[in-house]
């Protein structure tokens, strides 16, 4: 059995094609778009693996430019199948219109001037298939037939092709360059930034195969366990949050030689608890390589350690979980933090001359706000502090002065994230 075939997206998608030659077109379509989203979703296990295999940092290993290299072949074979099936299809039925030097014309300028009509376009010739096009604009509710709903897959997977293949061919360029420099974090940024822009352009035409034959589908149904680098940046950084909060407060009673030592030993059995609790995460598995390699080290560093041998290992632990709040630097989540900042902002301003009017219009504008910067937990510490004593002990937001003092608060913690 094919290991795709118990996708219950795939099942349906198929059984949805009555005509045999559509259906088999499809399928190889879907087939190869899961292929490539396979090896691009084990990109970081992968590099994860080689860490762990080789004991080292990867950029220490010799030839390290050429394991790069082969690293990349893994991660995008898939891909580069999915692309040469794709320009198959094109050089076989071109339906996209083509611009200048055979390149697509995907500049619609629909907001832009009318040009001007050519030379003869009153003696332009109508074809039958313009006259499809005109009455699904005409009449969108008209049900498509079979060989329309094939042809709009087609004019998508020819227009997703040509991206894919202009994708890799810039990173082909970029990638060798830095294999030649054998710079780990930047050889780690390019696979990170290809593995989500071709996974963007999979989904788009996965999401165009479902919609044509089924029906709109989220996202989680067509890529199960599939995140993109927001969701993976914003899981990472709310379970880093909560395991540095738990990791540092052991780590203190572990470092105080003035406390008795069954709590310190106490404090070092539950920091080994929590260690190894969360290598077996979603948060875990969600990050980047060379973090969980790190962590693992720690782990192996302090497995079977007496307290006092370990008391430098935990340490350095809790210091390196403290540096990895640099994950708010990463593009993704500043742009996502100075969205939601001002979000948050504007409803405490709406809030705020409410309350005198309307406590209760007011109160509810301040639990929206509440909710909505939930989403900022893990990027600082008071912050966070607010945020969890907001979630375990509210405020009675329907005395007034809790509803300013409210407003005040999370107005001052987000102060600082995003432009005022």
């Amino acid at each position: 059995m094919n290991e795709h075939e118990e996708n219950p997206i795939r099942q349906k998608v198929l059984a949805a094609i009555r005509d045999p030659g559509a259906r088999a077109q499809v399928e190889v379509l879907v087939e190869r778009c899961l292929g490539a989203t396979d090896d691009l979703r084990k990109i970081d296990e992968t590099i994860y693996n080689l860490y762990v295999e080789s004991g080292e940092d990867l950029s220490h290993m010799f030839n390290a430019g050429a394991v790069y290299l082969a690293l990349a072949d893994q991660a995008l074979a898939g891909a580069r199948r999915l692309e040469a099936h794709l320009q198959q299809l094109r050089a076989q039925s071109p339906v996209v219109a083509q611009g200048k030097e055979g390149e697509l014309d995907l500049d619609f300028d629909l907001f832009g001037e009318v040009p001007a009509a050519a030379e003869g376009a009153g003696d332009i010739a109508i074809k039958d298939d313009d006259i499809e096009v005109a009455l699904d604009v005409l009449a969108p509710k008209r049900a498509r037939s079979g060989p329309e709903k094939l042809a709009v897959v087609m004019r998508e997977a020819e227009a997703v092709g040509y991206g894919l293949h202009a994708q890799l061919g810039e990173f082909d360029q970029r990638f060798a360059e830095v294999c030649r420099r054998e710079s780990l974090g930047q050889v780690l940024r390019e696979l990170d930034d290809i593995r989500n822009a071709l996974t963007d352009g999979i989904l788009a035409l996965m999401s165009t195969i479902c919609e044509t034959y089924i029906g709109p589908v989220d996202r989680s149904l067509l890529l199960p366990g599939h995140r993109s680098a927001l969701e993976k940046a914003l899981l990472v950084r709310r379970g880093m949050a909560e395991l540095r909060r738990k990791i540092n407060a052991c780590n203190v009673r572990i470092q105080d030689t003035a406390l008795e030592r069954s709590i310190r030993e106490f404090a070092f059995e539950n920091l080994t608890k929590l260690l190894v609790e969360f290598m077996g995460s979603e948060v875990f598995v969600a990050m980047r390589p060379a973090d969980r390699w790190e962590l693992s080290k720690f782990n192996l560093e302090i497995r079977g350690q007496e307290l006092g041998a370990a008391r430098l290992s935990c340490e350095g632990m809790a210091k390196y979980l403290d540096s990895l709040v640099a994950i708010n630097q990463r593009d993704v989540l500043m742009q996502h933090d100075r969205d939601l900042a001002r979000q948050v902002r504007e409803l405490l301003e709406a809030a705020a001359p409410l309350i005198s009017v309307s406590p209760r219009v007011a109160a509810q504008l301040v639990k929206d706000a509440f909710e909505q910067a939930d989403a900022l937990f893990g990027r600082h510490d008071s912050l966070d502090a607010l945020l969890m004593a907001w979630r375990n002990n509210p405020p009675d937001m329907d005395v007034v002065a809790q509803i300013q003092a409210a407003i005040d608060k999370l107005s001052d913690r987000v102060r600082g994230v995003g432009p005022q």
